[in-house]
């Protein structure tokens, strides 16, 4: 039984720091109209803000001047999964260097400290 002076994971088990673990869920699809990716993007967040509580990001940014719309937290509702994955498919299937997740990942870690819902626009050539 675990212990409250030692918490669930006992004394052989080191703390987790969860900014450090990868995010479980993970949607990227890179777009070839910059257009698209804004409608994607503004779609997706609708989704999330309108739909069941989700503890979800979403980026849209230039990666090699390719517009690229990411999805990135804890796996959300399966209704949510399903219209996120049916918005991103209108782009081609993408993965994103372990540097550009990192930064991102830290970026949502930063922002989930200021409040539930952030957001901000920068214009291209702004870097994280």
């Amino acid at each position: 039984m675990p212990s409250p002076e030692r918490g669930p994971g006992g004394p052989s088990e080191p703390p987790r720091r969860q900014e450090q673990e990868p995010l479980p869920y993970q949607r990227v699809a890179r777009f070839v109209d910059a257009d698209v990716a804004g409608q994607v993007y503004a779609q997706a967040q609708d989704a999330i803000f309108g739909g069941p509580p989700a503890d979800l990001s979403v980026y849209r940014f230039l990666l090699d001047q390719v517009s690229h719309v990411a999805v990135l937290g804890a796996p959300p509702p399966p209704a949510l999964d399903a219209q996120l994955t049916a918005l991103l498919a209108t782009g081609e299937p993408a993965t994103l260097p372990a540097t550009v997740l990192q930064a991102l990942t830290a970026r949502r870690q930063q922002q989930r400290r200021r409040g539930s819902w952030v957001e901000g626009h920068y214009r291209p050539g702004w870097r994280l």
